[in-house]
């Protein structure tokens, strides 16, 4: 089974609400780092809830230039002002017995030696999804873009690297969720809201002829060049 076909299964199995997500440009936040490598966004809280997923308080650390000022506290300060309103919340436990949104969702970190095995792989594939190393380097995101930076294209031609650092700037998505009845009526809404990827975010809901949504939370994390994965 392919890593995409698993994405898909993952996915199947998580989301429950009709859900229409776009995935655009973004560049600067906060994040941790790890014995093996860099990691994308998971700084240990300890019992302190408070501190949202993602920030080391302490430290600026090399993945905080692929973030934006916001990303890790409210979207208010995102490059769109007409956004819909988002919370970065904290994932709080590890581990959700109930199976909701609270697990952590972590990339594991990449390795300088996989980076570029990656790189080596996606020299001699096509600039599509039929290509593992370019899928691999998108999944890692925001690490495959520090080593980019700092190690360099490597065998890449400039057409391959321009490519790959491109999409690799598709850092934010759109999250527009809404519950439908039988009738074809709308009873639950949100504005469509820019947020990171793998930062956990907590909506805002309307209603009509509903009860209250109080809080709706998820992540959501790209698993290939035309493909989101996500948990609400």
């Amino acid at each position: 089974m392919t890593f995409r076909q698993r994405a898909f299964m993952a996915a199947a199995l998580l989301v429950f609400l009709p859900t229409a997500i776009w995935a655009v440009h973004g560049d600067v936040g906060f994040s941790s780092t790890g014995a093996g490598g860099p990691l994308t966004v998971y700084s240990n809280p300890g019992d302190d809830h408070s501190i949202p997923h993602g920030v080391d308080i302490g430290n600026r650390e090399p993945l905080s230039q692929y973030f934006e000022p916001g990303d890790h506290t409210a979207n208010f300060d995102s490059g769109d002002p007409d956004s819909g309103r988002a919370l970065a919340h904290p994932h709080g436990k590890q581990a959700c017995a109930s199976g909701c949104a609270a697990d952590q969702h972590p990339t594991p970190p990449l390795l300088k030696d996989e980076f570029h095995r990656l790189v080596g792989l996606y020299a001699k594939e096509p600039m599509s999804d039929q290509s593992e190393g370019l899928e691999y380097l998108l999944y890692y995101g925001r690490q495959s873009h520090l080593f980019l930076d700092r190690l360099g294209s490597g065998p890449l031609d400039p057409q391959r690297a321009e490519f790959l650092r491109r999409e690799l700037k598709r850092t934010h998505v759109y999250v527009e969720l809404r519950v439908v009845d039988e009738f074809g009526d709308v009873r639950v809404w949100n504005r469509p809201a820019r947020v990171p990827l793998d930062v956990r975010h907590g909506f805002d809901f309307a209603t009509k002829d509903y009860q209250r949504i109080e809080e709706s939370t998820g992540t959501v994390k790209r698993v290939g060049l035309y493909h989101l994965w996500q948990r609400i």
